[in-house]
């Protein structure tokens, strides 16, 4: 089943759109594509119930700085991608990533300040994800 939120009026920046991925057979979320829009600074507030989320991925969020301390909750995701999200620059805290004890993969692609705090062994983030299996920065 594929769910929409385009809750949005057209031209508007101000909500954005989400495409979850759930099993026929359950509700159970295994993946979720989150898009954004400039002005946006906030992720939705309802993906932290998705607890069995396996992969989440966050596009076009330009108004986000820092992600939301319930990303922590997501204790299953495996993959977490971030992409085009220029002005994201803060992970959650150290203690909300130690949650993630499932993730085996990092995308970071055209976040240019998060890539720079993210930089192996010198980045002010990199503490947070050192014990991520793949961490691709493109």
């Amino acid at each position: 089943m594929l769910d929409s939120d385009e809750s949005s009026h057209p031209g508007s920046n101000a909500t954005p759109h989400q495409f979850t991925n759930t099993t026929p057979s359950s509700s159970r979320c295994l993946r979720s594509y989150i898009y954004g829009k400039e002005r946006v600074k906030n992720l939705p507030d309802q993906h932290q119930h998705l607890t069995t989320l396996r992969h989440l991925s966050i596009y076009f969020f330009d108004g986000l700085e820092a992600l939301p301390m319930w990303l922590g909750n997501l204790s299953f995701v495996r993959s977490l991608e971030l992409c085009w999200c220029h002005y994201l620059m803060n992970l959650p805290t150290m203690e909300a990533m130690q949650h993630l004890t499932n993730l085996q993969s990092l995308t970071i692609g055209d976040c240019p300040l998060l890539e720079e705090r993210c930089a192996t062994e010198s980045g002010q983030e990199w503490h947070k994800i050192v014990h991520t299996p793949s961490i691709r920065i493109v």
